[in-house]
């Protein structure tokens, strides 16, 4: 005969054990904020901008830098290799603006930029409508000796805006 208290007591060790045994597979909650199960940092676009009515044109990408760790970091270096515009100009080696301390589990505003030159500068200044493109980029930062990586990635679409001279009729 069959006791139905000792299969229930056994079924009930096999599933805790199977659970123990699986449980550090799903450690991270996914309904955690600031948790990624893929990144330490994370930079995310917000937008790019050209500005070519200053003295000096130049261009600015921005991003919301996320960090995930449970310590703050250094943004140390962010750099979009290439800014390519669908059927127009590529623009080279955007650096970091300036570094920047990203508290613990919170997302932070950074820029890259830098001063156009000549040639790239005459190369949008045309009747270009030019509104999305796609960058590469990669980043790094840091927390006392241990350095974490973002990248690299590429074909990451980004929208933006050229400010340029009204055009005359």
């Amino acid at each position: 005969m069959i006791d139905p208290v000792s299969t229930a007591a056994s079924a009930l060790t096999i599933t805790e054990r199977l659970r123990n045994l699986l449980s550090p597979l799903f450690r991270r909650k996914l309904t955690e904020p600031f948790s990624s199960p893929f990144h330490d940092i994370e930079m995310l676009p917000r937008g790019y901008r050209i500005d070519l009515l200053q003295q000096v044109p130049f261009v600015e990408v921005e991003f919301y830098a996320i960090n995930y760790l449970k310590k703050p970091i250094t943004l140390f270096e962010a750099t979009i290799a290439k800014l390519q515009f669908s059927g127009g100009p590529a623009i080279e080696s955007i650096p970091l603006s300036r570094e920047i301390t990203i508290p613990a589990h919170n997302t932070w505003p950074v820029s890259c930029r830098r001063i156009l030159h000549d040639s790239e500068a005459r190369a949008l200044s045309g009747d270009l409508k030019l509104r999305s493109a796609s960058y590469e980029m990669a980043a790094k930062a840091r927390h006392g000796r241990h350095q974490y990586t973002f990248g690299p990635v590429s074909s990451r679409v980004i929208d933006g805006e050229i400010i340029r001279p009204r055009s005359s009729p």
